[in-house]
């Protein structure tokens, strides 16, 4: 856990690279009044195995814990609004995230190529980047809130357990963009709100066991 002050100062800002390369580090709490975790800050740890993020912080960087092998559970409670472009990338072991009401952005690659086997998106997410799930060869179910606008390309592709994708009743969903599904090998069955308007290019290729949508 990260102290709340240094000397008489609170901490508001985890710096770019601060903990990084760190092969003793097991587990990371942050919250208080931090409100910033900066770019690559816990990355490239080896040993750590469980991530907490609460309190103040909204900014979740870019590769913030990317390349941690041992990274097993992720919770992004508190005020958290962005996930950063591949906060989480290569991850190969994270197979469990939290993710709070409130958060309204996940960047590209956020979690490319993670063990995670479900996943739960918060009604509050409005933005997701490219390939943010891409290659999660383990995410064997998806639940997708009310909020957000558009799949990006590529958002899922290579989820090759990937059985079911629920999409909420009242989603605002419009588009999905190209190869967002390809090569989704096991899904069988998505179903489409009333809202949507555009399917990219080759968005459910190779999708071989299709059978209802």
């Amino acid at each position: 856990s990260l102290p709340e002050k240094l000397g008489n100062q609170p901490v508001v800002e985890i710096g770019v690279s601060v903990f990084a390369n760190n092969s003793n580090l097991e587990s990371v709490k942050v919250g208080g009044s931090v409100k910033s975790i900066g770019d690559h800050a816990f990355s490239n740890n080896n040993n750590l195995k469980s991530v907490a993020v609460s309190g103040s912080v909204k900014t979740i960087g870019d590769y913030a814990f990317a390349n941690n092998d041992s990274l097993k559970s992720v919770t992004v409670g508190g005020s958290v609004e962005i996930i950063g472009n591949s906060a989480f990338e290569a991850c190969g072991s994270l197979a469990e995230v939290h993710l709070n009401e409130g958060l309204q952005k996940i960047g590209s690659r956020a979690f490319y190529e993670t063990g995670l086997t479900s996943l739960s998106l918060p009604d509050s997410i409005q933005e997701m980047g490219i390939g943010a799930f891409e290659g999660c060869r383990k995410l064997d179910f998806v639940h997708v809130g009310s909020g957000l606008k558009a799949l990006p390309n590529r958002a899922f592709w290579d989820c090759g357990v990937l059985e079911k994708f629920e999409i909420s009743e009242d989603s605002v969903l419009e588009n999905i963009g190209d190869l967002t599904f390809s090569h989704c090998v096991s899904l069988q069955e998505i179903k489409f709100p009333a809202s949507l308007k555009s399917i990219g290019s080759r968005a459910f290729g190779n999708c071989q066991k299709l059978k209802k949508v």
